[in-house]
This record gives C-alpha cells, structure tokens and sequence, in this order.
C-alpha cells in the first residue's frame, strides 16, 4: 500500500491540492490528523471517471427518477412559475 501526502497525490491526479479538498468524492484516509491518499485507490477512482461511470450511491445531475407518486422538488426563480407537468393535488 502505497500512501500518498496530499500535494503528492495532486501531483499525481495533476490538479492543485485545493482542488482536490474541494473534490469529497476523492478517496482518501485520515492518519495521524492528515488526509493521505492510497495510490491504488487513487488509480480507481481515475478508471471509474475514465469509463465515465459514477458511483452507485450518487446520481448524476438530471438522472431521471420514477414516479411514484410523491411529493415532487421543484425550484423555479419565478415563484408564480407553475409547471404543466406536475399534478397540483
């Protein structure tokens, strides 16, 4: 197991290293109160954004959702706004 400091694994993933704080779903652990990176995991994490894949517990941004019947989350600027395409109940 190969652990990495974190300017090592930017270096690695050739971004900064607050760009890589901000990035949560970087795997990562915490040894001694430092975040270190574990190179395979790293390596992984880079074959899974590669194939374009994300991980099953996050859904991609739009990803469509079943209906079910519920209460729907909708946000639009204009607070008049009202959606055909939601049943007012």
């Amino acid at each position: 197991m190969d652990l990495l400091t974190a300017q090592e694994a930017a270096d690695f993933l050739r971004m900064s290293p607050r760009t890589l704080y901000r990035h949560k779903e970087i795997p990562r652990s915490v040894v001694g109160g430092r975040q270190k990176f574990v190179r395979s995991e790293l390596e992984d994490w880079i074959k899974t954004q590669r194939r374009g894949g994300a991980p099953a517990e996050s859904k991609p941004y739009g990803a469509a959702q079943p209906i079910d019947g519920g209460r729907v989350n909708f946000y639009h600027r204009n607070p008049l706004f009202q959606s055909p395409f939601i049943r007012r109940g």
